[in-house]
């Protein structure tokens, strides 16, 4: 335990941000801090912190650890004093670097994934919440939200640097006010992530399937720091579309099963008091595409009705990885632990639609055409029963179970009636999407099924020539049709 009886002084810190990077003064170290029989006669003591409102809990997840270093393939000077070091591929992490020179030199260590084409660094992939100019970002913001390193010399022989309470995403690195001229041994980038276990893998004759199968290996680790972020530059957020889209191809490849038991637990401790889930967890107020209709992008705590509410393609992520949980590891524990926030969240859904439709959602993100909401927010309300059912029946609740899949086949008679148009095949304003969704679930009668994947064969195949228009969740569900 601690008390008021801890000193605390003045550290070499003198700034740090998880996003926009750390400034350290070496010459603010105070040498045997850590040791005992230090002299902390400077210092002063501690104040008591206001008691916490949250639940203190283990953590069962793996810790974040250096996972991989990667030596620079490249450096070249753009100008006099300034360097830009080139990884050779993107990464999650921090850079290491050894330097020697005067006290109070200054090297400054930005970090981008591109270049422009004169060389010089381009941050605009990976500022802070889309942070490119002044006044986006309120007071106190900076113009660009860049992610930055610096480090001031204390002057005494070689000195190695490494952040630690920051993390960025790039490949390239410019280093401005290194003394003398950096080469390669000076400097490297080092991975970060949550330190998962490899539990399968993947190989065949083809490799473009291969090298597929590599870049989700690389990928996948930079976006896994305590939470499965949707980039590890911009946002860094949980959200729940990209979890549920991506969750199955990381139950193949790693060991997720105390991570992403801890995903489910981030839900429930997001949960609003009207039982509805977020569309990011741990919740931070984003909550487009829910059922608040005062919400914005960032919905005030203390405004708006069903305020927090989380659109369908984010909420999602609680009930199927619970199903996905149970499927690849046989945790009934779990089911039974979150079972009451699965029943509290169907039970909002359920009185939010409007004979068993939808109307609110996000839709199939990143499609490059406009789909219908309704259609992929009610297709996931019917995901959501049929899961409930499954878990209820597991459970041993078998009237639930009933209840469930009743309600399930109300959704799908609601769906069809809706968006079918009988005698062709087709799902609403028949996208790709729209007709993979429908294909997917079964939401379609067997008459019509035929129908409907020549609808898709011909969307794909005539009106966009060969290519997909679908978003995350209508490519992964298409590839499965």
């Amino acid at each position: 335990m601690t008390d008021e009886s801890w000193k605390v002084g003045k550290g070499p810190i003198i700034r740090n941000s998880i996003y926009l990077g750390e400034v350290y003064d070496a010459q603010k170290e105070q040498e045997g801090w850590d040791q005992d029989g230090f002299n902390d006669v400077a210092w002063h003591n501690a104040k008591k912190a206001i008691k916490s409102v949250g639940r203190l809990k283990a953590q069962i997840q793996p810790p974040i650890k250096e996972t991989v270093k990667f030596k620079p393939v490249n450096i070249s000077y753009i100008k006099e004093g300034v360097a830009i070091v080139d990884l050779g591929q993107n990464i999650a992490g921090w850079a290491t670097l050894k330097v020697k020179g005067a006290a109070g030199t200054t090297v400054k260590l930005r970090f981008g994934e591109l270049l422009y084409p004169d060389g010089t660094l381009n941050v605009m992939t990976s500022v802070c919440g889309q942070i490119k100019s002044p006044g986006i970002g309120g007071p106190g913001a900076p113009d660009v939200a860049e992610q930055t390193d610096t480090y001031i010399l204390k002057g005494k022989g070689e000195e190695v640097y490494t952040p630690r309470f920051t993390f960025h995403a790039f490949r390239y690195i410019e280093v401005t006010g290194y003394p003398g001229v950096l080469k390669l041994d000076d400097i490297e980038g080092v991975r970060l992530n949550s330190a998962i276990k490899k539990a399968g893998s993947f190989s065949c004759s083809n490799e473009l399937f291969n090298r597929i199968q590599y870049v989700a290996e690389q990928t996948f680790p930079n976006n896994l720091l305590g939470v499965q972020s949707d980039c590890p530059g911009r946002e860094r957020f949980a959200y729940g579309d990209d979890i549920s889209v991506a969750a199955e191809t990381h139950l193949y490849n790693y060991d997720m099963a105390t991570f992403y038991t801890k995903t489910v637990r981030d839900f429930e401790d997001a949960a609003r008091p009207n039982g509805a889930l977020t569309l990011v967890a741990p919740w931070t107020g984003h909550e487009i595409g829910g059922f608040d209709p005062d919400g914005g992008d960032f919905a005030k705590l203390d405004g708006g009705k069903n305020v927090g509410t989380g659109a369908m393609t984010g909420v999602l992520a609680h009930p199927l990885l619970l199903d996905k949980l149970y499927q690849y590891y046989g945790d009934k524990q779990l089911l039974e632990e979150q079972y009451k926030v699965m029943r509290r969240s169907l039970e909002f859904i359920q009185s939010q639609a409007d004979d068993f439709i939808i109307h609110v959602g996000l839709g199939d993100w990143l499609s490059l055409v406009e789909n219908n909401k309704e259609v992929i927010s009610t297709a996931l309300f019917y995901h959501h029963a049929i899961i409930a059912a499954r878990v209820a029946k597991i459970l041993g609740h078998q009237e639930d179970a009933k209840e469930y899949t009743a309600l399930s086949g109300k959704v799908k008679e609601a769906f069809i009636k809706k968006f079918l148009k009988p005698g062709t095949g087709q799902i609403d304003s028949h996208t790709q999407t729209a007709q993979v969704f429908a294909l997917y679930y079964d939401l379609i009668p067997p008459n019509e099924r035929q129908a409907a994947i020549d609808v898709l064969i011909d969307d794909i195949l005539i009106d966009h020539k060969g290519h997909l228009s679908t978003g995350i969740f209508g490519t992964k569900y298409l590839l499965e049709v």
